[in-house]
Formats: structure tokens, sequence, C-alpha cells
């Protein structure tokens, strides 16, 4: 066991490891750094050193029918040093816990068991079993012993498969799980929220809601997979599209993974799909060093450094290899172009409840015999039944007010309507990224007579969640319509009307 300066490093402990983390055999190091192992079967093993002061090294190896010499370089940075009246903290071990040094929450695999001790100065993972001896949590603790967050597993009866959640134990971003699948536009979590994961059939994510710790939801995140493949070159991308608690698409990121190991590039796209900036990967195993080169929109570079190497995980999300061909598992829908991938991004059916205040603009001067006075009138509906491309359709129900001293000609109905929202925010190139612009239409029937509607709605002028004024998903906007109806008003065969107002959103899906 040797410094990074050359010099043998004494008494430091020694551990191998099986495959699968378990200790096999251990020692210590003699004045020159030197130990040695005996009668160890022939196979493939992790070795360990381990130095109060110096940290951690360690070395795969395999052993076959002869002597094996080893040279381990431990890290010359220091381990935490201890300050006067300061004292290292204690670590409750909980007798039914096992500790590891790696875990990959998409395969549900652990990996080089150990204790607190063996991992000092280091993160580690804590797992308990349940009583048929599969995984039931696993926490993760950060260098100062602190804990992080806690995978929750959940079986199948045949232990085939597994869903799980994350609760939080600190305050920071989601990435922290994994900085390639999340973003930090939409990433924030604090103790007490959990992350829910819906897995494919291989064990990645297929869909991840977050909501604290009274259950309400503030975001969500959607993964597909798809490959590229050809004679040279196996690619396969991950597309990470994030949603807010009322299902407004926020962005989405595109991941491109090398043979499923290499990351070669990562681009980000805003709520309108334009790009925001590219991130590139060249990677050097002979320099032991990665060169990342930032792109802008346009794809000019502005950027260029270099990172630590970015070594291959072998517990990452990687494509299933069998001896010569590449497994792909249910593959989802996206669709492959010039300019990137383009998911086609379903938006969850919701049901909501709103409140406005209107003011007419225009009407038929059988209603504007009266001086037009703003009335309050409520909507219930139900949006994204049906989808085709960035139109939604659903029902609304709405309650119409139109005062009059004259009793034939004081409208008041309930109107229910087939409604078709399109997302035109793309239109106006000067509206920023957190605005939405709609433009609904539709068709419907009244108490008495039918018609057709047609509007627009701009949300959120204000989103009283996002001020922590409310904990459900709630937006005040601006919105306008405009109806043509026929066989409302007795004796009178059509009118119209158009308003204008503001609007409180519930969102009671």
């Amino acid at each position: 066991v040797i410094s990074e300066n050359g010099q043998g490093v004494k008494k430091a402990r020694v551990i191998l490891m099986d495959p699968n983390g378990k200790k096999v055999k251990g020692g210590k190091t003699n004045k020159k750094g030197e130990f040695v192992l005996k009668k160890l079967e022939p196979g493939s093993y992790t070795l360990q050193a381990i130095h109060k002061k110096l940290g951690t090294g360690t070395a795969a190896i395999t052993v076959k029918d002869k002597n094996l010499q080893v040279k381990i370089t431990v890290p010359s940075k220091p381990a935490p040093q201890q300050t006067a009246g300061s004292r290292e903290k204690q670590f409750d071990q909980n007798p039914g816990s096992k500790y590891f040094k790696y875990w990959s929450p998409y395969r549900r695999s652990l990996s080089i068991e150990g204790n607190p001790q063996t991992f000092y100065g280091d993160p580690f993972y804590e797992a308990t079993y349940n009583k048929d001896k599969r995984i039931k949590t696993v926490t993760e603790y950060d260098s100062a012993r602190n804990p992080l967050h806690t995978w929750n597993l959940k079986w199948t009866r045949s232990g085939s498969r597994s869903e799980y959640y994350v609760e939080f134990h600190s305050r920071g971003p989601i990435a922290r799980l994994d900085p390639r699948l999340y973003s930090h536009q939409l990433s924030e979590v604090r103790p007490g929220w959990k992350a829910r994961f819906t897995s494919r059939r291989d064990g990645r994510p297929k869909e991840v809601k977050v909501e604290d710790n009274i259950g309400v939801q503030y975001y969500t995140y959607k993964f597909t997979y798809a490959p590229q493949l050809d004679s040279n070159l196996v690619m396969e991308v991950i597309e990470s599209s994030y949603f807010r608690s009322d299902s407004t698409f926020e962005g989405r990121h595109l991941v491109f993974m090398e043979e499923g190991e290499w990351l070669r590039m990562i681009q980000y796209y805003n709520r309108k799909n334009s790009s925001i900036y590219t991130l590139e990967y060249i990677h050097d195993p002979n320099m032991e060093e990665t060169v990342e080169i930032r792109l802008d929109s346009t794809g000019r570079e502005i950027d260029r450094k270099i990172i630590p190497f970015m070594q291959p995980d072998q517990f990452a999300y990687t494509l299933e290899w069998t001896g010569r061909e590449v497994v792909i598992h249910e593959i989802e829908d996206v669709s492959v172009e010039q300019e990137g991938v383009s998911a086609a991004m379903e938006k969850p059916v919701e049901q909501y409840t709103s409140l406005e205040l209107l003011a007419p603009v225009y009407r038929d001067e059988i209603l504007d015999e009266n001086p037009p006075k703003p009335f309050g009138t409520f909507v219930v509906g139900k949006r994204n039944v049906m989808q085709f491309g960035s139109t939604g359709f659903g029902m609304e129900m709405q309650w119409i007010n139109h005062f009059s001293k004259q009793a034939l000609k004081n409208l008041k109905t309930i109107g229910f309507f087939g409604v078709a929202r399109s997302d035109i925010s793309s239109i106006l190139f000067f509206l920023p990224d957190y605005y939405q612009l709609e433009y609904k239409y539709g068709i419907g029937i009244f108490t008495l007579g039918y018609g057709l509607t047609m509007g627009f709605s701009l949300t959120p002028l204000i989103n009283l969640m996002d001020l922590d004024l409310i904990p459900t998903p709630t937006k005040i906007g601006l919105v306008g319509n405009a109806v043509l109806a026929k066989g409302v008003l007795e004796d009178i065969d059509y009118t119209y009307w158009a308003t204008i107002g503001v609007s409180i959103t519930f969102l009671t899906r």
C-alpha cells in the first residue's frame, strides 16, 4: 500500500471482499506498507486499504494459480481532522442492518459490504431486510454520517419485481439522486417530502411524482428510453420531461449514452421546446480526464473545461449485454428526428373548478338594453380526456348570468360544452416561458337552447402555490370568452355576448 507520493503506508487495514461485497480475508500493513494474504481461492475480488489519516484506496484483482503482487494507492487527502473540543459524530448501528459502499436503486443491488468505520470519511448506505430477506429500506448517509434520504421498497409476493418511494431527510435538489435524469429547473425537496417511483420491467424509472409530507403533489418527471443502433455505434437516448403540479410542461432534456455507459451529450429544452444549451463530453481513458464542452442554443461553443474522468458506472442504468447482442427492454414510443428526440408528452386528465369575475365587453342589442354590469360565475370542467398533438379535448359546465330588469331578458342559465384547448404560447415570441396562453373552442347546450363558444386563457398571472400561500395548485389568470346562443331567450331566435375578466382556478384532480 503506497501513498500518492509513492511512499509505503504502514498500519493500513486491508480487506479482501468477494464480488458480493462479503469480507474474505483481512490484515494490516507493516512499516514498508506490505501485507500478505495466503491461501486464496481463484476468482475475482475487491481489495480495499483503509488508513485513518490518508483515506481509502481500492483495487480490483483476479487471482489465478500463481502468486499475485498488487499495489494500492491510498489518496493523500487527509481524513476529516478533529479540532480541540470537537468529537466524531457517534453512529448508532442497528443490529439488523448491513452497510455498503454502493447502491443501485435501478438494479436493486448493493455492493462492497462493510461497517460505518470501514467507510470513514466517505458516503455509505444502510440496508434493512424484510422477513423474506429482501431489501426493505436503504438509507444514504453523507461523509459526516448525516442521513440524506431513504429508499422504501415493496416487493411482489414472488419477489420478481418491486416498487419504491424515496423519503428525504434534508433539504436540497432531487438531482442528488441522479444528476443525469433530473434537472435543477424543478428539483427542490425538503425533509419529509417523498418521491414516488413507477418503474419499467428492467427497474429503471418511468415516472416520478414528488409530494410533500401531507401528500400535496409539487412536480412530476417522466422518462422515455430509445435506442439508436448502427454497425459501429450503440447509443441510448433517455428523455426526461418535467411538469408542474398542474401538469404544465416545464421543460425536458435528452441524455445520450454511448453503449449505455459513456455519457456523450445532454441537450436541454425549455417549455416551448426550444433549445437552451447543450453539454458535450469527450472521454480520454489514457489521460484519465474528461473534457466538458458547453454550447449555446445556436450550437456555438461558449465554454470548454477539463473535469474529473467520468468512469462508466457498473451500477448505472445501462443496456443489458448478453454476449454479442443488446437486450432492449420495453422501449417507449419515442420518435427520432434530425434535431433530436421528441416524445409525445401526454398530459394527464385534470378536473378543475374556476371562479371568474367577468365584465361584458360586447353584447347583442337585446341584452344591451341595460347598462352592462360585471357578474360572477363559476366553471367546473375536465380537460385532456382525449388528446391530438398539442390539443386536448374535455368537458365544461358554466353558469351564465346576464342581469336584466325585464324578466324575459334576464338571461340566467347553465351551459354544458365539449371544449378543445390548444396551447398557442409559441405564437407570442415575447411571452416568458412561465406563462401559458391557450385558445379554446367548443359546442354545447344550455338549459334552453344550444350554442357555440370560443375564448382564451392566460395563466398564471399569480401562482398561489409557488408563493406558499396555499397547498392546492391554484392560479390567478386572465380569461376571455365569446358565445353565440340560440333559443336561450323566449321569443328570441339567437343572441351573443363577449366577456373578459379574471379567474382563480383550483386543480381538483
